[in-house]
């Protein structure tokens, strides 16, 4: 369902225009609303999602990559391409801002809240809590990492369409071969 766009005039939160483009997206809980994240750190609320605050605009260490929803505290995660984690009513159990050579390209949670995952370019990903890492795929380029909200594990897409499962979830495929020269920039899971 559509709840609004920044075109319109029913977000809650952010500044009045974001600085920036939008460059993550995440459901809220019951999936009747939805988060945008812009470039310069700005969230912005639709539906009945939750705005619990922002980085933005350009409070951040890095460029937010992604944002994700605590299925448990309605809250949310940020993450930036330096490893950064910014939380807002949801738990801190930490970042990775430093031994990774590759940017951090997106972050996902666990179902119940307790962790969350970060996952590079290079095809490396790091468990936060509860999360642990469950694989990687070095050499990979990895443009998105989700995760199911039944199972334990996470999915890679790759630029080239190739999604990666790692842990016990189920699997559905990849892309056979490129369907279009742009290259394929996310992931998400029903």
């Amino acid at each position: 369902r559509y709840y609004g766009s920044l075109r319109g005039d029913r977000w809650r939160g952010g500044p009045s225009a974001p600085g920036a483009p939008v460059v993550g997206i995440a459901s809220s809980r019951d999936g009747k609303g939805y988060l945008l994240l812009a470039g310069d750190g700005s969230v912005y609320a639709f539906g009945d999602a939750s705005y619990h605050g922002s980085r933005g605009p350009y409070h951040v260490n890095g460029i937010p990559v992604g944002i994700v929803v605590d299925d448990k505290t309605g809250g949310y995660w940020i993450a930036t391409d330096r490893g950064s984690v910014y939380n807002f009513d949801a738990p801190f159990y930490g970042s990775k801002t430093s031994g990774h050579a590759a940017p951090i390209v997106g972050i996902a949670a666990l179902h119940d809240g307790a962790g969350y995952w970060l996952a590079t370019e290079s095809g490396y990903v790091f468990g936060f809590g509860a999360a642990r890492s469950l694989g990687s795929d070095p050499g990979q380029d990895i443009t998105g990492i989700a995760a199911p909200a039944q199972g334990d594990g996470y999915y890679l897409v790759s630029a080239s369409g190739r999604v990666f499962r790692h842990g016990n979830i189920p699997y559905s495929g990849s892309l056979a071969s490129p369907v279009s020269t742009d290259p394929v920039i996310g992931i998400a899971t029903p």
